[in-house]
């Protein structure tokens, strides 16, 4: 029995080695193989095949700057042999300040008319940000953070977010996504991004946002030392936003001129990110709480200003009201929003302002079929 059982062992010992070798084995050929289906250029190499795209909605300097960096870019030794840098599939380009990616729009991604629903844009642009500090070295001090940032306990907050959708991709589209950041004053940097259709080019979304320093002991908002300021220098492409800002001042909404309030709203363990605060993408879900169904069921978010002005806590009890804005300039069949989302016991965390266009007919005939089946 005993001679049984090593012998046994012994042969599930020698499956076990030749399923290891053959799986290392076939590792090392996929990898082989993929470089061949990706080549990597080098000495300044352009791909074979190029297009240049037109970019008339955007200031004129960073539409030169796009254009001129859609061909393929030089990839560094450490990029190619690094096959974690690769899952992401993106790349840098001009001269290492701008991070492209492509992005697939997952079933997850979408809302019931089957396009990019707005938390699930607010992911891909913080997603697409962490790639772009990983893909130039900066992960390998934290979460996007740099050596002086870890030294001094500092992390990124964004105090202002800015975003326009001419047109949501849809369920299975594929986007490329570009992002960059550009200097902003002397206490924060601003970072850009720039989603198009892969296969048209044509321009989907833009936004822009601000980002400051907030220690992460005090949950006080730092300078930028110039020790921070020489290690993102590399990576900082010299350039105006993508768009204007709007600048108009958004009005405190009250329980009064509110045309939607929804109370007791509160993050669960989920919404916290590693940073121990509200994720971006929570704040939306918020302000889309306060916005009325009846308004969300016949028209699109086309537009969104968000200022961030205090963080809350996994303890937080808050209050997501909406009002509707006068604004003259805008079409019959749109509908601007003011928001206020506010702790319970009065403190404001975050004031928006929303644009809504009316849905195309065929959206409205989607979303009435899903919800029938």
């Amino acid at each position: 029995m005993a001679t049984s059982s090593l012998s046994l062992a012994f042969f599930m010992s020698s499956i076990i080695s030749t399923r290891i070798h053959s799986f290392r084995t076939d590792h090392n050929s996929i990898h082989v193989k993929k470089k061949q289906a990706y080549p990597l250029l080098r000495n300044g190499g352009a791909s074979a095949s190029c297009m240049v795209l037109p970019m008339t909605t955007m200031n004129s300097q960073t539409s030169q700057t796009i254009s001129s960096t859609s061909c393929g870019d030089t990839l560094t030794e450490r990029e190619e042999l690094n096959p974690i840098l690769d899952i992401f599939d993106g790349r840098l380009i001009h001269d290492r300040r701008i991070y492209r990616q492509k992005v697939t729009i997952r079933s997850f991604d979408i809302g019931p008319d089957l396009k990019l629903s707005p938390r699930a844009l607010m992911n891909h642009l913080q997603d697409t940000t962490l790639n772009h500090l990983r893909k130039i070295g900066i992960l390998e001090y934290g979460f996007g953070l740099t050596a002086e940032m870890v030294k001094n306990s500092l992390i990124w907050v964004v105090s202002t977010a800015q975003i326009v959708v001419d047109c949501y991709p849809a369920w299975t589209d594929v986007v490329q996504v570009d992002t960059w950041m550009y200097p902003a004053g002397k206490n924060s940097y601003g970072r850009d991004w720039l989603i198009r259709d892969d296969r048209t080019g044509q321009i989907l979304i833009r936004a822009t946002s601000a980002q400051l320093m907030m220690n992460k002991k005090t949950r006080k908002l730092s300078r930028y030392t110039e020790e921070i300021r020489e290690e993102f220098a590399p990576f900082i492409l010299m350039d105006n936003p993508i768009m204007e800002k709007d600048s108009r001042r958004i009005p405190s909404c009250t329980a009064d001129t509110a045309v939607c309030i929804r109370s007791g709203l509160s993050p669960g363990w989920n919404d916290m990110d590693v940073n121990q605060h509200v994720s971006n993408a929570k704040y939306v879900d918020w302000i889309l709480e306060g916005t009325p169904h009846s308004l969300m069921e016949h028209h699109e978010l086309s537009a969104m200003t968000l200022e961030y002005r205090k963080e809350c806590d996994g303890e937080s009890v808050l209050q997501s009201m909406s009002r509707v804005a006068r604004n003259d300039t805008i079409a019959k069949d749109m509908v601007e929003l003011d928001h206020l989302l506010h702790l319970e016991k009065g403190s404001v965390i975050m004031k928006g302002r929303t644009l809504w266009r009316l849905k195309d007919v065929k959206d409205r005939k989607t979303k009435s079929q899903t919800q029938t089946h």
